[in-house]
């Protein structure tokens, strides 16, 4: 009787196993081919993003490098401003201590003068009566006898006056000026000249020297009350 093996023969099965592993082989190999190239794709992708992040730092510092610069100059620009300013602030107070003192005295010269009671001096007659002088005041009733002016512009004035309404027309002329601030009367005493047999006030007072008044006044001419600090 003729048998028939209907098993599979060991050749044939071992075919089978080897083309089983060979596609598990081949299947590993391309999930390693495909990590390789994701990780290389990956590595692009890293690499361009450190690039650009480099050229934008590159260009971050070139700014901030600019701006320190424009900084550096305004700073410059500024101190060198300043140092200009102080130099002005120098000189105008040197040529304030040239004209300052030389106007207080023009104005307590003009003060202490009685202008005619003339057609021409009309005008000046209304400025001084807008200022508060009494225009009738006979200034020969009060005499300055010393003057003193310290570092700070402080002027303690000394002086003699035949009342003490003469005395405070004194003090209100002198509080109308501009070449004078913080005018403050201190004293009066009354005292008596045996020689004479005459009474008379002693008065001190001080102020400050205002020396920012920018020019000279000129020589009064009927008009000129304003130009020796009077308040028109």
């Amino acid at each position: 009787m003729i048998k028939i093996n209907l098993l599979p023969s060991r050749v044939q099965k071992r075919k089978r196993d080897l083309g089983t592993g060979g596609a598990f082989v081949g299947l590993l190999v391309a999930l390693i081919l495909i990590e390789v190239m994701a990780l290389y794709l990956w590595h692009g992708r890293i690499s361009r993003e450190a690039a650009q992040a480099t050229a934008q730092a590159s260009e971050i510092e070139s700014k901030v490098q600019r701006l320190q610069q424009v900084k550096l100059e305004i700073e410059q620009d500024e101190e060198q401003r300043r140092l200009i300013d102080e130099q002005n602030r120098i000189l105008a107070g040197l040529r304030a201590g040239k004209t300052g003192p030389p106007n207080m005295l023009l104005f307590i010269a003009y003060a202490l003068t009685k202008p005619a009671d003339t057609l021409a001096n009309r005008d000046e007659l209304k400025a001084m009566e807008s200022a508060g002088w009494n225009t009738q005041w006979d200034p020969d009733s009060v005499w300055l006898t010393r003057l003193r002016e310290d570092r700070s512009g402080l002027v303690t004035l000394y002086g003699e006056a035949r009342t003490h309404e003469d005395a405070a027309e004194f003090w209100e002329r002198m509080h109308s000026s501009i070449y004078f601030r913080d005018v403050e009367p201190r004293s009066q005493e009354r005292r008596v000249d045996q020689t004479l047999e005459m009474n008379y006030i002693a008065f001190e007072g001080r102020a400050m020297l205002n020396y920012e008044i920018p020019s000279e006044p000129v020589e009064p001419e009927g008009d000129a009350l304003d130009e020796y600090g009077g308040s028109p």
